[in-house]
């Protein structure tokens, strides 16, 4: 066999190459571990409460083990369960005291390789959420139809957090507060109301809305105590004069029922009333007499349980005259050709105005014999009685309104004058007593000016009279229809007015007495717009605005106190004084020319006309 040297030294070193490439690649064949690292970890766990945390490597695989590096402080830790995949888990028990933050190590290995180096758990502590308790109904029971029903609602906090937050109701259901805040542990309790508006079943949900919030049922039934006829009662006036309507009410109970009335001023009292089971009653409601005026009252109508109010309409109490006197008028002894003068006074005490005439026999007259009188006020009317032939008068003075009428009698004698008995030759006759007589009054001023008219005297008399202005200017049926009266106060020293309606009014309606000096004085005006002023030491001033007539009379009459005239008149002619009437404006005439030339001048320029 042919055998070469170089030939076998490339055989052995191929056979060399392919050993060891068959050795190189059984190599690579063969596992290789590798190392793991421990990986960090963060968790969670309520004060007091335990967690299961995971722990886990970079690669695990079967056999891993978890090696603890360090322990926590604020709890323990149980043993280190690890799964077939190599994951693992530990339990972690917090010890309480507390919230706040806690931790370990932890390394990690696996099989064949070394230990890794340690990763840390960081472990949170906070407190349990707030969580509320409450229960899941809360039953009013059977509540009347406008009444109320209180129940207290508990509310407890299982949780380690303080709840805040807000309680949400249905209609007919109130509360004492909106916001509710309950301490960790801690208890709450809210005063809810019920107000049922029928008579039925009630079923709704409460929520109280915030973090750890609960909810629950409310549920009730409303029912009816009694009834009342009408929620508005208007009293109508009775042909006694009263003013009174009548109110029902119906128990809508099994048992017996007795309700009282809350009566307000303007009403009379009502006594209790007892209604049978299932019945009704009947009351009577009226307005009192001291209520003159129009007006709207509540009355509640109550039992221990509920009350319902009544809205009362009460209209104004129809009017009422009252005289002064009463029943007669007696004139007393009149001379043929002679007066007697008396007053009588009519109040009106009702609620409403009075139109009042005065019906009269033919020998009586009266100023005025008809007037307005509103509620609450009173007029005085002068009466004047004359007979014409010896007899006795005896008749009826009619007082006629709109709301009926009332009688005075009036009786007079007019006796004949007595004819003097001759002197006897013995002893002459007695003289009468004179009548009291008056001196006149003393007019020291009248003057005119800045339109008005000035009238002053001074009444020297110290006997109590009466001062009577007339003016014979006033005749006009328009002055008389709507009369304006001023009066003085004369203490006050005010000045008020009253305003009387009618077509045929008379003048001198307005008394106004006053004391000054302890004299009495009455004094009225029937001037329109004038003023009276007393300037004192028994001065008296009349100013009345200038009227258009050329002259104006004014006459002053004394009155006594028995009613007769005095026969002493002041009687007063004042001829005005009245300013021309104003000329034409000349300086208007003037612009008005000068601007007619201008516009002239202008035409003749534009047109260019010639003359």
């Amino acid at each position: 066999m042919y055998s070469n040297p170089t030939a076998s030294a490339y055989l052995a070193f191929f056979l060399a190459a392919i050993t060891g490439l068959s050795v190189l690649h059984a190599k690579e064949k063969e596992p290789t571990i590798r190392p793991s690292f421990a990986k960090p970890v963060k968790a969670v766990v309520f004060n007091g409460g335990e967690v299961r945390i995971p722990l886990s490597a970079t690669t695990p695989v079967g056999g891993t083990k978890y090696i603890l590096r360090s322990l926590p402080s604020k709890g323990v830790l149980g043993e280190i369960v690890v799964a077939e995949d190599g994951l693992g888990s530990v339990v972690y028990r917090h010890a309480g005291g507390g919230v706040g933050e806690d931790s370990f190590t932890y390394a990690v290995q696996s099989p064949g390789a070394a230990v890794s180096s340690r990763a840390t758990v960081s472990i949170h502590v906070a407190n349990r959420p707030a969580r509320i308790a409450a229960p899941e109904e809360v039953d009013f029971g059977s509540v009347p139809v406008g009444a109320s029903s209180r129940r207290m609602l508990v509310l407890k906090n299982s949780g380690g957090e303080k709840f805040v937050g807000r309680i949400l109701l249905p209609s007919l259901w109130e509360c004492d507060r909106g916001r509710v805040e309950i301490p960790p542990g801690g208890a709450a309790e809210i005063a809810l109301e019920f107000s049922p508006d029928g008579v039925r079943e009630y079923s709704s949900t409460y929520f109280l809305e915030g973090p750890g919030g609960a909810t629950g049922l409310l549920t009730g039934e409303g029912f009816v105590v009694f009834e009342v006829s009408t929620k508005m009662l208007k009293l109508l006036e009775s042909a006694g004069g009263s003013r009174s309507a009548e109110l029902t009410v119906a128990n809508k109970t099994a048992e017996a029922l007795t309700v009282e009335f809350e009566c307000p001023p303007e009403i009379c009292e009502i006594p209790p009333l007892t209604i049978p089971p299932d019945g009704s009653a009947a009351v009577m409601v009226e307005a009192e007499d001291t209520q003159k005026s129009a007006a709207r009252a509540n009355l509640i109508v109550k039992e221990s349980r509920v009350s319902a109010t009544v809205e009362v309409g009460i209209p104004a109490a129809p009017a009422r005259l009252v005289s002064e006197p009463t029943t007669a008028v007696d004139f007393g002894d009149i001379t043929p050709g002679s007066s007697a003068v008396r007053e009588i006074l009519i109040m009106n005490t009702g609620g409403i105005p009075a139109a009042v005439e005065l019906a009269l026999p033919p020998w009586i007259r009266a100023d005025p014999d008809r007037a307005l009188i509103k509620a609450g006020e009173r007029r005085t009317f002068r009466l004047e009685a004359a007979g014409a032939r010896p007899g006795d008068l005896r008749d009826r003075i009619v007082m006629k309104s709109d709301t009926g009428s009332a009688e005075l009698v009036a009786t007079a004698k007019v006796r004949a004058a007595a004819t003097p008995a001759p002197a006897a030759a013995a002893a002459p006759a007695a003289a009468a007593p004179e009548a009291p007589s008056l001196k006149p009054l003393r007019i020291t001023q009248i003057s005119q000016g800045n339109g008005s008219v000035t009238v002053r005297w001074t009444d020297p008399n110290s006997e109590p009279h009466t001062c009577r202005i007339e003016s014979l200017q006033i005749t006009s049926e328009a002055s008389l229809a709507r009369q304006a009266v001023l009066a003085l106060n004369v203490d006050a020293e005010k000045f008020h007015a009253e305003e009387f309606a009618g077509e045929r009014l008379r003048l001198g309606k307005l008394f106004e007495q006053a004391r000054q000096n302890d004299k009495v004085v009455k004094i009225w005006s029937p001037l329109e717009n004038s003023q009276i002023s007393a300037l004192g030491d028994g001065t008296f001033e009349l100013r009345f605005p200038m009227p258009g007539d050329p002259v104006v009379r004014v006459r002053i009459l004394m009155v006594l106190a028995d009613g007769s005239v005095s026969p002493v008149v002041s009687e007063i002619r004042i001829p005005l004084r009245h300013p021309n009437p104003p000329g034409p404006p000349v300086l208007l005439i003037s612009v008005a020319a000068a601007a007619a030339l201008a516009a002239a001048a202008i035409f003749l320029r534009r047109y260019r006309v010639t003359w």
